[in-house]
């Protein structure tokens, strides 16, 4: 397990694990991509100090199973040793909801996808037709 530095200058693939597990949030919550300050109340020259103290301590909010919630949550955590285990670990989620994966990675008829399945997103922003 790697420990992700709040101090990091350079990009790396846990900063790049972490930022996409905080838009995955924002996307199935509707909640933005700021999760770590999840019911935060303080004024915006707190923010930071409290985003930093929460990394550290790897408190971040919670995401149902069905909503990538382990995947997310290691992502957060830097529990990864490299991009192509999270990205191994996302394939195995994606199969195991009942979606094929190509080899190149590509999800075979995505665009077909079930409703039913997108709708365990709690984001209020996310308009579904059926």
């Amino acid at each position: 397990m790697t420990d992700i530095r709040l101090e990091e200058r350079f990009v790396s693939f846990q900063t790049d694990l972490f930022n996409w597990a905080s838009w995955v949030y924002g996307l199935v919550t509707g909640k933005g991509a700021l999760a770590v300050l999840e019911g935060f109340e303080g004024g915006p020259n707190e923010m930071e100090e409290e985003r930093r103290k929460r990394v550290a301590a790897k408190q971040f909010p919670v995401l149902g199973e069905e909503m990538l919630g382990a995947v997310v949550g290691k992502c957060w955590r830097g529990e990864y040793a490299s991009s192509m285990e999270a990205v191994d670990e996302l394939k195995a989620f994606l199969e195991q909801m009942g979606f094929q994966c190509e080899e190149n990675g590509d999800l075979v008829n995505f665009d077909n996808a079930p409703y039913e399945y997108l709708k365990v997103f709690n984001n209020p922003y996310l308009k579904l037709d059926a």
